[in-house]
């Protein structure tokens, strides 16, 4: 009778221990994920450190490494490429220093982009020379939002591409020829001006 009290008893002593157990198995999950992210946390500190260790000139390299693909020089590339360089700015003040110093992060717009992106490009490029591509789509209508506020900076124009996407689009480029001839554009930095066309446009 003794020993049946004693199982009783510890068989009631385990299930009392039981929630214990889970509550010390969530604490101690919870305790590994905290040192998870505290690791994580300082071999970022750790890189951000050997960044910062370097010389101005080569870290500028770094990041527009990081944020710039020249290679493909398309219209999502460009918003990409400005979104990317916005982000490294965000990461410390001298990433943001050389970041905002560097006109090749903010040299290239294109009409898919917002027009604080635009407008953020237009301020910070200098005088480097501006690389612009505008689809056809964005004179479609009578919202020349895009074209209204570019040819204002006509002046740092470097390389102009016009993206045609359709047959019918060859109407808004002769209206987009007659705009540049009632604005009186001057592009004096302007070395190349390109027209695209798919070869659907092109077939006879």
């Amino acid at each position: 009778k003794e020993d049946i009290e004693t199982i009783e008893n510890s068989m009631v002593a385990m299930d009392a221990l039981k929630p214990a157990i889970e509550a010390n198995r969530t604490v101690l999950s919870w305790l590994e994920a905290q040192r998870g992210a505290c690791e994580e946390h300082v071999r970022a500190l750790k890189l951000r450190a050997g960044f910062l260790s370097l010389p101005d000139e080569i870290l500028s390299v770094i990041l527009a490494h990081a944020s710039l693909d020249e290679s493909k020089p398309g219209f999502d590339e460009i918003e990409d490429s400005v979104k990317a360089a916005t982000m490294l700015s965000h990461v410390c003040s001298r990433f943001r220093n050389i970041i905002l110093a560097t006109p090749s992060h903010w040299n290239r717009i294109s009409s898919l982009m917002d027009m604080e992106a635009i407008n953020t490009c237009l301020l910070r490029c200098g005088s480097s020379g501006m690389d612009v591509q505008m689809w056809a789509s964005c004179l479609e209508g009578d919202d020349y939002l895009f074209w209204r506020r570019i040819y204002k900076e006509a002046h740092i124009w470097h390389r102009f591409t016009f993206q045609v996407m359709h047959d019918w689009h060859a109407n808004i480029l002769q209206n987009w020829a007659t705009a540049i001839r009632d604005d009186q554009i001057e592009a004096s930095l302007l070395s190349e001006l390109c027209v695209r066309y798919p070869p659907s446009v092109l077939r006879v």
